[in-house]
């Protein structure tokens, strides 16, 4: 849902005039904020066993929420394991016992608390280091997480806990009078807005706060990368895509018979996979066959994405694929992740007694909202998600050949770590 009370922030900040990080848009200085003397650790010792564990987590949280939010819907639909994850790694900081255990658990977190947070980081700054600045040629490549606690002043905020948000997640909390519950979520969704170049405008809808709220643990993400091979404007024409029922639209499709990239041909679905500038990051296309969709959709695991990309070719591919837009609005996950297991931290015995060394006093969590915006076309990908946890010339013959004409899966990798940063459905592009 949007909210139309809610102003963007004015800024006009294109990413695409610059390479500039909006590391401070949207901070408001009339929030009070509560600072820990760490710094953020810029060299984090995740073991490659942890960091692969964390990484599997990863990939099987995307494919686990795109199927329970899409609730057998025929809908389009993207998720951020990434930010998710963020953000309850900061919710992590402050639970104990089966609070802990549970969240944990769902989310494919390492058994030890500190590692996971170790190895959070660890992850959030190698896909930091994929930042690349404009030249004359090209465009940047931006990727830009952001982290903040919103914290009622009535709840005690012990040291170790703001010493792990900083060294950690780079964050700091910050008091916010939820006595006037709409200026506190009008600011919040101000900070989210500017840290998502106003993608993501209004994260909070209204009344998801009220005065009786205590906390809320935001994290935003913002990704925007151009292709390593553009595909050409002038290419682009309308072509015909066959939805889940048979029936056909026509949708603005790019084609470029000279792309770069790699290709499988598998069993009930083809793959291509495109690098972005950079060649680190990379957008993967999974195309079940006719009829195959939901079967396809269904088998998607860490294990079966792991074979699909074992044995992939890097080669010349003829490609057409519809350009797409998906801006979910905010998505309830409490349920979800109820179902998924993650049942203490939301009733009565939640315990998040790690926020003041074992003085409690704090609520359990009443909502968790969560919202995607992805667009692909000609220049490229432009991505945001945001989270909140909140109490109550020439034309080589091509290799392969793909016309992205039915629905398809898509994830935004990242190629060196594995980490999916953004796994999608596109049913009907039109839409």
């Amino acid at each position: 849902p949007s909210d139309s009370g809610d102003e963007p922030s004015d800024s006009g900040d294109d990413p695409s005039d610059s390479g500039d990080d909006p590391s401070d848009s949207g901070d408001d200085p009339e929030f009070e904020e509560l600072v820990s003397d760490a710094e953020h650790d810029l060299e984090p010792d995740a073991t490659p066993e942890e960091l692969a564990e964390m990484r599997a987590g990863n990939v099987e949280l995307g494919f686990e929420l795109l199927r329970r939010a899409a609730a057998g819907e025929d809908i389009n639909l993207a998720v951020s394991a990434v930010s998710v994850r963020a953000a309850f790694g900061m919710v992590h900081a402050m639970a104990r016992g089966a609070t802990a255990t549970e969240i944990a658990d769902t989310l494919g977190f390492l058994s030890d608390r500190d590692r996971t947070h170790n190895a959070l980081n660890a992850h959030s700054l190698a896909l930091e280091s994929r930042n690349l600045p404009e030249t004359e040629e090209e465009d940047p490549v931006i990727y830009s997480p952001a982290n903040r606690m919103f914290v009622s002043p009535s709840v005690a905020v012990g040291p170790m806990f703001l010493d792990t948000l900083a060294t950690n997640y780079g964050a700091g909390v910050f008091l916010a009078d939820f006595a006037d519950p709409e200026d506190v979520r009008v600011r919040i969704n101000s900070w989210v807005s500017g840290r998502t170049y106003e993608l993501i405008p209004a994260l909070l809808p209204g009344g998801s706060l009220t005065d009786q709220s205590k906390w809320v643990l935001v994290n935003a993400i913002y990704l925007k990368a151009p292709w390593r091979t553009p595909f050409e404007a002038a290419y682009t024409a309308d072509a015909p895509f066959t939805r889940l029922d048979g029936s056909t639209v026509q949708v603005p499709t790019m084609h470029n018979k000279a792309v770069h990239g790699s290709f499988r041909a598998g069993d009930g679905y083809q793959l291509v996979e495109l690098p972005l500038r950079g060649g680190e990051l990379a957008v993967t296309i999974i195309v079940p066959d006719t009829g195959r969709y939901l079967e396809q959709e269904a088998a998607l695991t860490t294990e079966t994405l792991d074979a699909m990309l074992s044995e992939t070719e890097s080669d010349i591919i003829d490609l057409s694929l519809p350009k797409f837009t998906i801006a979910t609005g905010s998505i309830a996950l409490s349920g979800t992740l109820r179902n998924m297991g993650m049942v203490t931290p939301f009733s009565p015995d939640a315990d998040f007694s790690g926020i003041n060394d074992g003085a409690s006093g704090v609520p359990p969590i009443g909502f968790v909202l969560h919202s995607v915006f992805v667009a692909v076309d000609e220049a490229g990908v432009e991505a945001a998600a945001a989270t909140a946890v909140g109490d109550d010339d020439s034309e080589p013959s091509p290799a392969f050949v793909l016309d992205v004409d039915r629905p398809f899966l898509f994830l935004v990798r990242d190629r060196p770590t594995g980490l999916v940063l953004f796994t999608g459905r596109v049913l009907d592009p039109s839409k």
